[in-house]
């Protein structure tokens, strides 16, 4: 009874999580799987696109990237462009955590599609949206799918990672939603 319970609960995630995936993939870049013209040349990309974000070099990340990139993070639109990308998801980091390290710990390419498991290190020195510095360690794991057009720059980034982890990691307590 238990595995059977087991069973259905995984079925339950993995329709979820096809949902989710569905809805997430119709974007303005929503582009079809592809052969991979180089599966090495599209990990060295992310690759690089991580080391911009360890250097805090936004010419890097650019460089890699298309000027009309979107970001999706845990489900939600994050970022429409370059820019965006980098006032509402870089900087923020960066900023409070100015030794951000990100390291790509596994990746999986197939056709243009790229998936990545990542782990984030920093400590939290400068103010993170408006809380003032802990001085605390972070560790996060996340997962990126990165996709890719034809000449090899980056659509698209959705980024799963838990968000919970790292307020408690910090050191932030739970605050009640706001009511009238």
């Amino acid at each position: 009874m238990k595995h059977l319970i087991l069973l259905l609960l995984a079925f339950t995630v993995i329709v979820s999580c096809q949902r989710d995936e569905d809805a997430l993939s119709k974007t303005e870049h929503s582009v079809e799987i592809q052969e991979p013209s180089n599966e090495t040349e599209l990990r060295n990309t992310v690759q690089s696109i991580a080391a911009s974000w360890n250097t805090n070099d936004p010419t890097l990340f650019n460089s890699n990237t298309t000027a009309d990139i979107i970001r999706n993070t845990n489900g939600t639109r994050a970022a429409n462009n370059q820019k965006e990308y980098d006032s509402t998801n870089r900087q923020p980091f960066l900023n409070a955590f100015p030794n951000f390290n990100v390291a790509i710990t596994d990746t999986e390419v197939v056709g243009n599609i790229v998936y990545t498991n990542w782990t984030v290190t920093g400590i939290n020195t400068g103010e993170y949206r408006g809380h003032p510095a802990t001085g605390k360690n972070i560790k996060l794991y996340g997962l990126s799918i990165w996709t890719f057009n034809e000449e090899g720059k980056a659509v698209q980034e959705d980024a799963y990672f838990d968000r919970l982890a790292l307020y408690q990691q910090l050191g932030y307590k739970e605050v009640p939603a706001l009511t009238e």
